[in-house]
């Protein structure tokens, strides 16, 4: 996550001039409850009406083509994971993304615990990724990666079936709409040379008006999300596809 918020940083400095300052300064509230961690930079800042939305999945200022990285949305949300929280300010040569986290006593052993859900591990597995639109690309690329998995990535249909005839796959996740293939054809495609891969295929579609294609996703039962997504939606849509494969 502090990762992330330096790497924005250093690109929202170069696409004003070749070289900036980052500061990263940390601070204790009064109380001694909460740790504060700021990340400034002094690039050109974040424009007011973007200011709002930076934390949204998918969303960024960044020139198309340029990648979204781990994504600020995902930051965000690991750091609601362990009670902390994610702000911004912004102005013209100064953008301060602030971390802050509560402190906390490590908690007592405990005689019988529930185990916690996780997402299953990707380990040793391969993914395919068919996806046009370089954000949402990022995104899954990152929340795979996360979880061990190996990804080969494809801009389209055409060059998805050129990966599916070099490699094995345990699962596909593709977009329905692209210029270069689109997801029903692929999806065709795939199973005319692997019946089985059926079962590890998992849509995801931002374009809901669309008649055909839901009736596309009808027809094949295949599992679908809808753009934007968040991670943990995300996650469990995988985890699900993974463990109907297991079961057939």
């Amino acid at each position: 996550m502090f990762l992330n918020l330096l790497l924005n940083a250093e690109q929202a400095i170069l696409e004003l001039r070749p070289q900036g300052r980052i500061l990263v300064r940390t601070r204790v509230s009064a109380d001694n409850r909460t740790i504060y961690a700021d990340v400034v930079d002094d690039g050109p800042g974040i424009l007011p009406d973007a200011l709002p939305r930076v934390f949204e999945p998918f969303f960024t200022t960044k020139t198309v083509g340029s990648g979204t990285g781990l994504g600020l949305s995902v930051s965000y949300g690991i750091l609601e994971e362990h009670g902390g929280k994610l702000s911004v300010q912004s102005k013209p040569g100064e953008t301060i993304f602030t971390v802050e986290l509560p402190v906390t006593r490590a908690p007592e052993p405990a005689p019988a615990l529930t185990p916690k859900r996780v997402a299953p591990s990707g380990t040793g597995r391969v993914a395919l990724v068919v996806e046009d639109e370089p954000s949402v690309l990022d995104l899954v690329v990152t929340l795979l990666s996360q979880q061990g998995w190996r990804v080969d990535m494809a801009s389209g249909g055409r060059t998805g079936l050129e990966c599916v005839e070099r490699r094995a796959y345990d699962l596909i996740i593709s977009d329905i709409r692209m210029p270069d293939g689109d997801g029903q054809t692929f999806y065709r495609n795939v199973l005319l040379r692997e019946p089985a891969l059926a079962k590890r295929f998992l849509f995801i579609t931002g374009d809901t008006a669309n008649a055909e294609g839901w009736a596309f996703l009808e027809n094949t039962g295949v599992p679908v999300i809808e753009k934007p997504f968040a991670p943990a939606t995300f996650e469990e849509a995988v985890a699900r596809v993974m463990a109907a494969a297991v079961r057939s």
